[in-house]
């Protein structure tokens, strides 16, 4: 009698709503991505869209892209797929920073690679702020098939203020410079390293500069970065610029990461403040808070 009742539900039920994920006789799975941190799910506030790239989980091959659900950008509609495995690979808020490469080989071939330059320059621009996830799956029919994949972290943000002694050089523009940004990541989830519970996307390609523009706000420049991570060991340095020349010398925050306790390895959200005075003999020190006052200046050390 409870099976014949279900029957008939169902068959009542044929009009439902298919967004809706309740309806389980009508919809008949669906991934759904999350960006959570200290019990909070920030995919609403940080992840405006997704790519989201579908592979066979036999032999890794491309099948297709799918959209997100209309309305609902944290969701992908799975119903139309066979039963059996499959891979899914998400990359959020991908804009004009950089391309995926590599569906037309497997899985193992997948990358992404920054190509949106400074200018007419080989440095790279601002980059976008970018989110990555990989889920395995195993559609089976009758089943609710509903995955949850939750989405890394994968871009960095280092905001700088400038400020001098004396005066500035002069008005204009101004140039910020970070030496030693990787380039790429490789999208393979085999490939990828753990921190917790996530998963981060190992580093292909080489390392370049980022090069971001600034002009004075009261007597002061604030400029921010947005390039891929920074490891333990690959750490930019920085130096700025003004009128084709060099008003720093090239400063290696290695030493001051370790000063200050940032690990960049250990840290699922890299977000840095960095400031700089100029002094009037072009010494530079460094603080790593963009609010501290004459009193509550932590030094990094005087370069230059």
């Amino acid at each position: 009698m409870r099976a014949l009742l279900a029957i008939v539900l169902c068959v009542l039920l044929a009009g439902c709503d298919l967004g809706d994920d309740r309806d389980l006789c009508c919809y008949r799975g669906g991934m759904t991505y999350r960006l959570t941190y200290d019990g909070h799910d920030y995919f609403p506030e940080k992840v405006e869209h997704l790519r989201c790239f579908l592979f066979s989980g036999d032999d890794g091959r491309f099948l297709r892209e799918l959209p997100t659900v209309p309305g609902r950008p944290e969701r992908v509609d799975l119903s139309g797929l066979e039963e059996g495995d499959y891979g899914l690979i998400a990359v959020g808020n991908l804009d004009d920073y950089g391309e995926v490469e590599g569906l037309a080989e497997s899985v193992r071939g997948l990358r992404f690679g920054a190509c949106d330059f400074f200018r007419d320059t080989p440095a790279l621009a601002e980059g976008d702020q970018l989110y990555w996830g990989a889920k395995r799956f195993h559609m089976e029919a009758g089943c609710a098939n509903e995955f949850v994949t939750e989405l890394s972290n994968i871009h960095c943000h280092l905001k700088v203020m400038v400020e001098w002694e004396g005066l500035p050089p002069g008005s204009g523009s101004y140039y910020l410079q970070l030496s030693g940004v990787h380039e790429g990541y490789d999208l393979f989830p085999g490939d990828a390293w753990k921190l917790g519970e996530r998963l981060f996307p190992a580093y292909a390609g080489g390392l370049r500069s980022s090069v971001e523009e600034s002009s004075l706000l009261s007597l002061s420049l604030y400029t921010e970065f947005v390039t891929l991570r920074y490891t333990d060991e690959d750490i930019p340095s920085i130096r700025l610029w003004y009128g084709g020349r060099a008003q720093t010398d090239l400063i290696d925050l290695k030493r001051v990461f370790r000063l200050w306790g940032w690990y960049p390895d250990s840290t699922p959200v890299q977000e840095y403040e960095l400031r700089m005075l100029i002094g009037r003999d072009g010494s530079v020190k460094l603080s790593p808070s963009l609010d501290v006052g004459v009193n509550d200046w932590v030094d990094g050390g005087s370069f230059g």
